[in-house]
């Protein structure tokens, strides 16, 4: 196994292909080619130029840019891996009227594409449009069970106005789910995690209807939120969005435990609604009990190189890593601003191999208790083994 990373902030598009592409060896195509890129950067000359490499690419459009162990790019950024003894497939399939479906169809193909079929993959890698991601994963798990790790992120754009896209059979399009079917051949570690700590506030959703929260022990969501966080949403009305008001002030759940200590999927607020609830970015269903969850500058921009420690600490023994794919959250990059570039020098301190970070609308990942979630303002890691520099 051998994995190369690169990235591009050339202002012209031919530029940034030659860029993308000059570290990949000319006489050896990759197995598989994952990419993100501004999405003012994301053309279908880039997506050709990948598709001459290896028909298996997968890319996307990351809010702002990517980064690799390079530094942060407000162009694109990809990771090239080389596992002749290893499988990769793609598959793709329209969001359409059935999300679920969508799911199924995309990982259905990814696996036939990869020659593996009737074989779960050791990891499944996915990128969608943001909005129906719990269904996406309902339609995978049908069709593998709980044993595979499922991760990746949503499609972001610049200005959360729907621009984002995704390669899908050849094409750049905003409404596909893709998949790619990973069999590496030296095994995986993952991690999904955030960089907040839960808070003494906590309620039962009473009332709920999808992605909005209507009522928190009896009374308007809004309201107890608002009692939890003085000052912070007090004037905020349902005409405004609450995303970068309440990246610090998220809510989360509990979904497994790891030595005793309970692990959160985080949601994002969005919108106060004319019912007196608010809306987030994942579905958080009646019964749940919510905590107030607190973040700060200094726990995100240490949580990345957390992240990949844990990763990296599940590979089968003896393995080194050869690389590493992450998604970072688009909301927790744009509250660090320029402090980002310091969450790739806190992750280069105790990762040495090549990775490659996307700022997505929305993480997918997979929890100790092997339970595939999609949050809001989480961090997810997937390490490959194999010894760097060796094919």
């Amino acid at each position: 196994m051998k994995i190369i990373s690169s990235q591009s902030h050339a202002p012209s598009s031919r530029q940034r292909i030659d860029e993308l592409l000059a570290p990949l060896p000319a006489s050896n195509n990759p197995s598989l080619v994952v990419a993100w890129a501004n999405i003012e950067c994301l053309d279908q000359p880039l997506a050709d130029a990948l598709l001459n490499k290896t028909p298996n690419v997968l890319l996307a459009s990351s809010c702002r840019g990517a980064m690799t162990q390079e530094g942060v790019s407000t162009g694109a950024g990809l990771l090239a891996f080389y596992d002749t003894k290893g499988a990769y497939g793609i598959g793709s399939y329209p969001l359409g009227d059935d999300a679920k479906q969508a799911g199924y169809k995309a990982l259905e193909g990814a696996i036939e594409q990869a020659g593996q079929s009737w074989q779960s993959p050791d990891v499944i890698w996915c990128s969608m449009p943001p909005g129906q991601e719990e269904a996406v994963i309902e339609g995978m798990r049908a069709l593998v069970g709980d044993a595979t790790p499922i991760m990746g992120g949503s499609t972001g754009d610049n200005s959360i106005s729907g621009d984002w896209l995704q390669l899908s059979q050849g094409q750049l399009v905003g409404d596909h789910v893709v998949v790619v079917a990973m069999y590496p051949s030296q095994g995986v570690g993952v991690s999904f995690s955030s960089g907040y700590t839960p808070t003494e506030a906590s309620a039962v959703v009473t009332k709920a209807e999808g992605r909005e929260v209507i009522e928190l022990d009896g009374r308007p969501a809004a309201e107890v939120y608002k009692s939890w966080v003085p000052g912070l949403i007090d004037e905020v009305t349902d005409d405004r969005s609450l995303l970068a008001l309440t990246t610090y002030h998220s809510i989360g759940r509990v979904v497994a435990k790891t030595d005793g200590i309970d692990q959160y999927v985080l949601s994002h607020l969005a919108n106060i609604t004319s019912q007196g609830g608010f809306t987030t970015l994942s579905k958080i269903e009646e019964g749940e009990r919510i905590y107030l969850m607190s973040g700060s500058r200094d726990s995100l921009v240490m949580r990345g190189a957390k992240v990949m420690e844990n990763a990296e600490q599940l590979l089968p023994p003896d393995i080194p890593p050869a690389g590493a794919l992450m998604v970072y959250c688009a909301g927790c990059m744009l509250a660090l601003d320029e402090d980002i570039h310091q969450v790739v020098t806190a992750i280069n301190q105790s990762f040495d191999s090549p990775y490659l970070g996307g700022f997505t609308f929305g993480e997918q990942g997979c929890f100790s208790d092997r339970s595939n979630r999609h949050g809001n303002l989480m961090i997810s890691a997937v390490v490959f083994g194999g010894k760097y520099g060796n094919t």
